[in-house]
């Protein structure tokens, strides 16, 4: 189901390779060879920040400061290889370090199968890095696989298109604890041109950052894509949105016509989390379409459903996944761990509800 990015993973040992040869000159220590080198490493970090992942790999972050630190060096070359070093440590991928302090740090590279065989489109991804434990948000959750398939279906791509023109006006589409984001990024490849704004979310600032990679990656391999689409912080539990330590933009206050969400609620408050973020970001007459394993399988996920029991508040439909074409490759993780749909509207919405028969 997400079998390497073939491409990417050359990719990356090609970057190994040129960063061998950089630390290689850099150690010979000839002026100009030292200086087109570093020019070398800048013109192609800033293009890729994978690239600096490659140097430290190399030791290429050793030999940089062993240039910053030598006394009796060039004095040009000191200076240029600071502002090298100085620019690698900002470029450094989010979950990353530089200098690496000998540590390896490839990143991990899938492709994720979520088109169907009238749209084939399989997601590039790159996988968050976590510089301590491993996280939920660096996975790529079978609930999202499903959410993704089922956004490419006919049926519902006629439903989404007859949505948005019924809006008569911009369209926008939130993804809540994206993780990887596979569901947003597949709304985005299913609906490239049909005037939706696309935000990829979190709480996690590692996913965030991780989600403007590959948003940037699908723009430059995806046949088409969203150019709309961006990422945001999101913590269903903070009263202020604004309100963040992180680097990365936090989401301003406004409703959204389409909420995704897979795997969201896999402990007991998550559910509320849930609640909480639908009741703030769900238009009056939107709809939200959540994929979650059943309450035997996740913790919260029974408290979520009798949340939307409460009649005055939501309208929500919840249909177990038995199609074999949604769960293609994920079988026998499926028969295990049965996932169920969610559709989700706040009471009194006027809004037709997607296809169902799809996900049976």
């Amino acid at each position: 189901v997400l079998p390497s990015d073939e491409d990417a993973v050359a990719a990356e040992a090609c970057r190994t390779r040129d960063a061998e040869c950089w630390t290689r000159t850099l150690r010979a220590g000839v002026r100009e060879d030292a200086l087109a080198t570093l020019d070398a490493i800048e013109a192609r970090a800033l293009e890729d920040e994978e690239v600096v992942c490659a140097l430290g790999n190399a030791a290429t972050d050793a030999a940089l400061l062993a240039l910053v630190n030598a006394r009796d060096g060039d004095e040009d070359v000191r200076e240029r290889a600071g502002d090298v070093y100085a620019m690698c440590v900002k470029r450094c991928p989010s979950g990353a370090a530089f200098p690496a302090y000998g540590l390896v740090q490839t990143g991990k590279f899938v492709a994720c199968a979520v088109g169907s065989l009238a749209l084939p489109t399989a997601l590039r991804l790159r996988l968050p890095r976590h510089d301590r434990f491993p996280s939920v948000s660096a996975m790529v959750w079978h609930s999202s696989i499903a959410l993704g398939r089922y956004l490419f279906r006919p049926e519902v791509r006629a439903w989404v298109q007859a949505f948005g023109r019924a809006r008569g006006r911009e369209t926008s589409a939130l993804e809540i604890g994206g993780g990887a984001m596979v569901a947003g990024l597949a709304f985005s490849c299913s609906f490239p041109d049909e005037g939706w704004d696309v935000v990829l979310s979190d709480v996690d600032d590692n996913a965030v950052v991780n989600a403007r990679y590959n948003i940037e990656k699908q723009k430059k391999f995806q046949p088409a894509f969203n150019t709309k689409t961006r990422s945001a912080i999101v913590d269903w539990n903070a009263d202020d949105d604004s309100d963040s330590d992180s680097d990365s933009p936090s989401l301003a206050f406004g409703t959204f016509d389409i909420i995704l969400g897979a795997d969201v609620v896999h402990e007991e408050p998550h559910s509320h989390g849930v609640i909480r973020a639908l009741t703030k970001y769900l238009d009056p007459n939107g709809v939200a379409l959540i994929v979650n394993p059943a309450p035997a399988s996740r913790g919260g996920a029974d408290t979520f459903r009798q949340l939307l029991n409460d009649e005055t508040r939501w309208n929500a439909t919840t249909t177990r996944i038995t199609n074999s074409i949604i769960r293609v490759g994920i079988e026998d993780e499926t028969e295990d761990v049965p996932l169920d749909f969610y559709v989700i509207q706040k009471h009194g919405a006027a809004t037709e509800q997607p296809p169902l028969e799809v996900m049976r």
